[in-house]
């Protein structure tokens, strides 16, 4: 046992002296510039009307598929668009179970280089074929279809419509026209685009005809936690029978489920304020920066507004700098992010106050001119 204890403490030890060490910390008061409560609904106390008198109590196929599941799950396919819903524990297990899952040996994976981390473990456990495509790269990706859609049975196109770490969007109409092929099927994850743009972007452009499957999570703009699979029912029974992070994992106790429809139905009458005031927030930050502090900013339109510092040493400078200003931003390092392009991630949001991110915006002009 001691050696091998000694073997892991020189592996955070070498993290440690590259400046990389994570560690789980708490923050006090500040302004919040870092969570995905986009709209501020994890703030919200939704009033239920369900007397709920058990939690919890064991995998989907055994006990825990209790009548919310099915209420919930109708209402997610009707309000998405699509045929069936089935609901997973988290976002994080709803793309490691659709991913691991769906694609067979002899099937071939396309997914763009920037996908987030849960995809790509997905398909690591799976067995198909992969090969990552450059970043919103649509000849790119064409040209790797056309490599593919001929030699492999089914060819998957993986990409998400807002981008977690760069804040940019994907060109899904001209991806699902790319993808309009008999066996290639579209896979959208629709994370960071759910409440922020309505129903996401899928939805907004009409396309739940040529997306295969879209993937929602409930703990970004919805504030709470949860996943589901947008599909056909064939998808939903397959998952119920071969997605591992589904079958052998503790389902969502009632009231859960039963908050996300709440959420979703709160998102229907208030949405449409709340966005607003997400947009006049978000032009009102790119307004405010100077030339030197907008040149840093990986284009964006969307509440996530990243700011490339260059290296890993500095971009943790800068979230300390802010952080002692009151403002709650963080440095996001490699390898979550490609070496030579860390930076600092802000997130804002529908509650953020005029004079809250003009503090923001004069904490960052000040450091860029210094």
């Amino acid at each position: 046992m001691k050696t091998i204890l000694n073997s892991i403490q020189a592996t955070l030890h070498s993290v440690e002296e590259n400046a990389r060490l994570r560690v789980l910390s708490t923050y006090g008061d500040g302004v919040d510039f870092f969570s995905n409560d986009y709209l501020g609904l994890a703030q919200q106390n939704v009033a239920l009307n369900s007397d709920f008198k058990h939690g919890a109590g064991g995998s989907r196929l055994i006990s825990g598929n209790h009548e919310e599941y099915g209420v919930t799950e109708r209402y997610l396919a009707k309000t998405f668009g699509y045929e069936a819903a089935v609901i997973f524990p988290t976002g994080y297990m709803t793309n490691l179970g659709l991913l691991s899952s769906l694609p067979q040996r002899s099937d071939v994976v396309l997914y763009d280089e920037l996908c987030h981390a849960s995809i790509r473990d997905g398909l690591r456990l799976s067995h198909a074929k992969t090969n990552k495509f450059s970043h919103n790269d649509t000849a790119h990706l064409k040209k790797l279809i056309d490599q593919h859609a001929n030699q492999a049975p089914h060819v998957y196109v993986v990409v998400e419509s807002v981008y977690s770490m760069d804040g940019d969007m994907a060109p899904l109409v001209e991806m699902a026209e790319i993808c309009n092929l008999p066996n290639v099927g579209l896979i959208v994850d629709e994370a960071h685009a759910v409440g922020v743009y309505g129903w996401g972007l899928v939805a907004s452009h009409q396309l739940q005809d040529s997306v295969f499957a879209t993937v929602v999570t409930f703990s970004k703009a919805l504030g709470l936690h949860g996943g589901a699979v947008l599909s056909h029912s064939i998808l939903k029974d397959f998952l119920v029978n071969h997605a591992r992070s589904l079958i052998y994992t503790t389902g969502l106790p009632p009231e859960t489920v039963h908050r996300i429809r709440a959420h979703f139905e709160l998102l229907e009458t208030e949405g449409p304020e709340r966005r607003a005031a997400l947009e006049k927030n978000i032009q009102f930050f790119k307004n405010n920066l100077n030339n030197l502090a907008a040149s840093q900013l990986i284009p964006s339109q969307t509440p996530i507004q990243a700011l490339v510092i260059g290296n890993h040493v500095a971009a943790v400078q800068l979230e300390n700098v802010l952080l002692s200003g009151g403002l709650l931003t963080k440095a996001i390092l490699h390898p979550t992010v490609p070496s030579g392009t860390e930076r600092i991630r802000i997130s804002l949001h529908s509650y953020n106050t005029e004079a809250e991110i003009s503090m923001l915006c004069q904490r960052l002009n000040e450091y860029f001119e210094e």
